[in-house]
């Protein structure tokens, strides 16, 4: 049974689109919609009401909450991403600050070293792990399991 050029070409542009979107999940793109922080930042709050959360680079996110499309709360920043300040010159290069992320000491804040905690990551999953001194003495959490990227180098 020979199939009609069009069908052929219309399941070539499906697989193609398909394939696509599943490159670009697997090399990290952001998904759309509000990041977690965003969302978890309006939790227990109503539509209007003024929110805070602390940003990917320590810096503090200010702003409204309201409705997205599908009914979630999120926050709505003052000053959208590209207003922000840059706080440093590794920022403005594009390359990763040096030391834990804000959400890895802030996970830690209270408690001693060895102790256990979590936080919730970029990508919405719990980061588990046990609170452990830096060089400078800032306490954070250690991951039980290293990030998705650093197992993919080693791999």
């Amino acid at each position: 049974m020979k199939l009609p050029e069009k069908v052929v070409l219309l399941l070539v542009m499906l697989s193609v689109i398909c394939l696509d979107q599943a490159l670009a999940r697997q090399q990290g793109q952001r998904p759309s919609g509000p990041p977690p922080e965003a969302i978890a930042a309006c939790k227990g709050k109503q539509n209007g009401d003024k929110a805070q959360f602390t940003g990917r680079q320590g810096e503090t996110v200010t702003g409204t909450c309201q409705s997205s499309k599908d009914g979630t709360l999120f926050l709505k920043p003052d000053h959208p991403p590209k207003e922000r300040p840059q706080e440093n010159s590794s920022q403005q290069q594009g390359q990763r600050p040096s030391g834990p992320p804000p959400e890895a000491i802030a996970a830690c804040k209270g408690k001693q070293d060895g102790d256990k905690a979590q936080f919730t990551g970029r990508q919405g999953e719990t980061v588990t792990g046990t609170c452990q001194s830096g060089k400078d003495g800032t306490l954070f959490l250690k991951p039980d399991h290293p990030p998705k990227e650093a197992r993919q180098k080693t791999n």
